[in-house]
Formats: structure tokens, C-alpha cells, sequence
């Protein structure tokens, strides 16, 4: 007890005062430096909100609500939640139509619920793509293990991929068979089939189903999958999404859309803009061909249309309505932004 009670006061007797020590030290040098960060971001952060207040003023915009306005910019860049509304009605000729920051950002509010209804579309079409591309391979060459690369390298690269070094899919097949494996070993679908001791990646990946492996594409590469494939496999596919075997090239150009429209949708692009990038006149012959229609331009609805033909769920239309529709809007602002879900087409039937 005396050998206990000594160790435990030399313990404190050297310990506490290096202790003491330190806790002063760590005190009096980082917090007043984290104070003084604090106060810096701070003021910057009011000197950036005093600019852009004055600016979104000289516009004639009427700051309707400071607090939603400051949250907004300090988390969400002026440059996307403000000033792509604010162009946009610039360009409609709003002329004394009174816009609130408040319109602005119920405009960008909008614009974010669109983009999620049509990207949850977009990805339902991803995955019915690269699982039917799986399904097809397999049932066609009656791989009935669904192991794709235990199968001949020459075969897989002439026979199924033809097509992986044309024009539109341009990868070559190693790269295309490095993208097909690519997030294998990190998926849990698929990552108990990895051959660790194995490099080859026919090798590593020999004995995994391609109906697995497929799950771990990103659209991007289900893309580069569907355009490397033979012309056979092309035309099952297409029918599938039921198009006419005879429209793989109006297919190939669809899915490219589709494809572009998602990725505008996640780098945070404005919809009421890009969109309208996204009009061709393969894109229109497309859909009036699919609905037998004579229409010249096609609008953020048509699209409502197209995703749910391709992705078979028949409720983004509604959906669409039904987001456009919770806003209040004034009637003159609510006129413009029915024009902009329009587009600037006209004759359509």
C-alpha cells in the first residue's frame, strides 16, 4: 500500500505540472487563434452578403426575406441558387413585374425538384439497361453460370464487343473490359468473386456472374457497354425498351441524352437552361416516332414523357404537375415560368 500510494504521488508530483503546462500552452496559442478565425470568417462572410445584397438591389430585386436570402448564399454560391434565375428572367422580359430574392429562390427550389424526379428516372433506366445487357449476353451465348469472362478472351472481343473500338463507343475492348471491372472489388454484389492472387483481369474476375458484375457500372460505362456491343445484341436491346429492332441508331442517340442529361443533373446545372442544349432533331424525331406525334421542339413535360416511356414507371408527368403547382407564384411570374417548363417551341401537336 506505502509502494502504491508513493507511485501515484511521484506520478502526480511530475506528471500534473507537464500537464498544467501543455493545457496552458495548447490554450494561449490556438484559442485565440480560432477566435480570431471566427470573427475573420465572419466579417468576410458579411462582406461578401453586403456585395451581393447591393447587387441583387441595383437589379430592381425586392429583398423579401434577409435570413433565407443569407442561408442560401453563404451555403448554396450566389452564382447557382441567384443569378441563373435572375437571367433567366431577364431574358423573359420581365420588365416591371416585381421579383422578389424570395421568387428567385422558389424558382431555384423548383429547378432542384425537377432534377431529382428526372434523375430518379434516369437512374431507373440505368438499371433496367445494363441488366438487360447482362440478361441478353447471357441468354443469347447460354453462358447459364452468367460467368462472362471464363469464356474465350478472342471470343468476347470479336463476337460480343465487336464494336468496343467503333465511333461511338471508341474505349477499344481492354479498356472496356478495365471499366466493366472497374468497382468489382469494392461492390458487395461482387467483390467474394475477386481471384486476389490473380492480375489478369480475366483471371481475377473469372468466376463472376455478369449479371452482378453489371451492378457495379456507372451509367457512363453501361453506356460504353451498350454501344460496344454486336449489332444482334444492339437490336435486343432496343427491343426490350420497346423501340423497333430497325431504331438502334435513334436508340444510341437517346441514350446519349439521356446519359448528358444526367450528368447536368449531377454537377448541379441549371435545368430551365440546359434543357434546352439538349434539343436535336434526332432527339425530336425520336419521340414522334415512340408517340406518333408531329411535335418541333420538346419541352420539360415531353421529357416527363420520354423518361417514363424508357424507364416504365408512368407517374413522373403527375409528379411534375403536381411540384410546379405547390408554388405560389404570382400569376404574371407563375405565366413565365409555364413558358420556360415550355420551352420556346411552338406548333406543336
Amino acid at each position: 500500500s506505502t509502494i502504491t500510494n508513493y507511485t501515484i504521488f511521484n506520478f502526480c508530483h511530475n506528471c500534473f505540472p507537464l500537464c498544467l503546462y501543455y493545457t496552458n500552452y495548447l490554450f494561449f496559442k490556438y484559442i485565440p487563434l480560432a477566435l480570431f478565425l471566427l470573427i475573420y470568417n465572419k466579417n468576410m462572410n458579411d462582406t461578401i452578403l453586403n456585395r451581393l445584397l447591393s447587387h441583387i438591389q441595383s437589379k430592381g430585386i425586392i429583398i423579401s426575406d434577409v435570413k433565407r436570402l443569407t442561408k442560401a448564399v453563404i451555403n448554396g454560391n450566389y452564382n447557382r441558387v441567384m443569378k441563373p434565375y435572375l437571367k433567366l428572367l431577364e431574358n423573359q422580359n420581365f420588365g416591371n413585374l416585381e421579383i422578389t430574392t424570395d421568387d428567385l429562390l422558389n424558382l431555384y427550389d423548383l429547378d432542384k425538384k425537377i432534377s431529382i424526379l428526372f434523375l430518379d428516372h434516369l437512374l431507373e433506366i440505368e438499371k433496367r439497361l445494363n441488366t438487360q445487357i447482362a440478361y441478353i449476353i447471357e441468354d443469347t451465348y447460354r453462358i447459364y453460370d452468367g460467368c462472362l469472362f471464363a469464356r474465350d478472351k478472342e471470343f468476347l472481343k470479336h463476337q460480343i464487343f465487336s464494336n468496343a473500338s467503333s465511333s461511338l463507343c471508341g474505349v477499344g475492348f481492354e479498356q472496356l473490359v478495365n471499366k466493366m471491372t472497374k468497382y468489382a472489388h469494392i461492390n458487395p454484389n461482387t467483390n467474394s468473386y475477386e481471384n486476389v492472387s490473380r492480375n489478369n483481369l480475366y483471371l481475377k474476375w473469372r468466376t463472376c456472374p455478369l449479371d452482378a458484375l453489371c451492378l457495379t457500372w456507372t451509367f457512363s460505362t453501361t453506356v460504353l457497354v451498350y454501344f460496344a456491343l454486336n449489332d444482334q445484341l444492339k437490336k435486343k436491346v432496343v427491343k426490350f425498351f420497346r423501340l423497333s429492332p430497325n431504331k438502334v441508331s435513334a436508340f444510341d442517340d437517346l441514350i446519349n441524352n439521356f446519359l448528358s442529361l444526367r450528368n447536368l443533373i449531377t454537377h448541379n446545372n441549371v435545368m430551365f437552361v440546359n434543357m434546352l442544349d439538349l434539343q436535336d432533331q434526332q432527339m425530336v424525331n425520336n419521340y414522334n416516332d415512340v408517340f406518333r406525334a408531329k411535335k418541333q421542339f420538346l419541352d420539360f413535360y415531353d421529357f416527363a414523357i420520354l423518361l417514363e416511356y424508357f424507364s416504365n414507371i408512368p407517374t413522373l408527368f403527375e409528379d411534375l404537375k403536381r411540384t410546379v403547382d405547390m408554388y405560389d407564384f404570382s400569376p404574371r411570374l407563375k405565366l413565365i415560368v409555364n413558358r420556360l417548363l415550355m420551352g420556346s417551341g411552338t406548333n406543336n401537336e
